[in-house]
């Protein structure tokens, strides 16, 4: 069966992964949800990798649970790998970790942090329905059909050009009723590119929901260090979708009460696994890394904090762009 979304969530967020699927079906939207879509008898691992790869859009619950799960991580890689496009909805306020963020840091997030959850997943249904608006040639063909293949990939990727190229390779080949066929096709791809793009830019403006100085002072990071030691808590790289680098800097504004805070730039290289173990999709690229290190005053014992502000000088629409708080535990 042809799927429209995947939703990937922690087994301890079902009730919000649940509720979600119910808003998203009653729009129309067909959904693939673990455990009700894994057939009996079927391996587990094996369901999640075939709904991934037959889905068109991936729902992501992000909340700390989510962080933390090493099976969300593998879901997330599995669908860049594919290409699969995925809106993350964002139900608590947690900074993602490392890994997570090297796949998701550019892409937009649909916030979910104040009640009603349902107003939230109103708006959520109608972002995964703009996306599934690619086959207007044929209305109620299957999503797989590869008679409107072309269509589909044009409009959905967003690359009409592609489709011109392919259509005038083989013109020399069809009728005139399939030449007007294939324009009709081209035109309809490049209006839905258009729409989707507007849609797009409806969702990357600056309202206070996405990005507001409240939520990102919220951001947090905790560590663990050694009385005296000059200790590295935390380092940004930024990186586009195409694994061109992108200049990221941190600026202390609140320092540390009990010990020093410093930044550097170091020029950093991904390693070729991710943290979880899979490929790193932009291994062995090198980028400007902000670098942060504490250290505490001789014979200091307890917590300490500071704060400091990151911005991604080639994206402001980074969702991470904000201050964040450090608590230190000196140990």
């Amino acid at each position: 069966m042809a799927l429209d979304t995947f939703i990937s969530y922690s087994s301890k967020d079902k009730t919000a992964a649940d509720a979600a699927s119910a808003v998203l079906e009653r729009a129309g939207v067909r959904c693939w949800i673990a455990p009700r879509d894994i057939r009996p008898g079927q391996e587990y691992g094996h369901a999640i990798i075939e709904a991934i790869d037959q889905c068109r859009v991936m729902v992501l619950i992000f909340s700390a649970n989510a962080n933390d799960s090493r099976q969300i991580h593998r879901e997330i890689e599995r669908a860049v790998s594919k290409g699969v496009p995925i809106i993350p909805l964002r139900i608590e306020e947690v900074v993602p970790t490392r890994s997570m963020e090297y796949f998701l840091g550019a892409i937009h997030w649909l916030d979910a942090l104040t009640p009603p959850l349902e107003k939230h997943l109103q708006q959520l249904a109608e972002a995964v329905k703009a996306l599934l608006q690619i086959d207007i040639s044929r209305p109620g063909a299957p999503l797989r059909d590869n008679s409107s293949q072309v269509s589909s990939q044009a409009s959905f990727k967003l690359r009409p050009a592609e489709v011109a190229m392919q259509a005038g390779g083989s013109a020399a080949w069809l009728t005139a009723a399939g030449r007007l066929r294939l324009l009709v096709i081209g035109i309809a791809a490049v209006f839905i590119a258009l729409l989707i793009g507007g849609v797009w830019h409806y969702l990357l403006r600056e309202p206070a929901a996405v990005t507001t100085s409240a939520q990102a002072l919220a951001a947090s990071l905790s560590r663990t260090v050694q009385s005296g030691v000059k200790t590295e808590v935390a380092e940004h790289v930024g990186f586009d979708r195409s694994c061109v680098p992108q200049h990221v800097v941190v600026k202390i504004t609140r320092p540390p009460a009990n010990g020093t805070a410093t930044t550097t730039e170091e020029n950093k290289a991904l390693p070729a696994n991710t943290e979880l173990g899979g490929v790193q999709p932009c291994a062995g690229k090198s980028a400007p890394t902000a670098v942060l290190y504490y250290q505490s005053k001789p014979d200091f014992r307890g917590t300490d904090q500071f704060r400091y502000q990151r911005t991604n000088q080639e994206n402001p629409n980074d969702r991470l762009n904000g201050e964040i708080l450090i608590t230190v535990t000196v140990k």
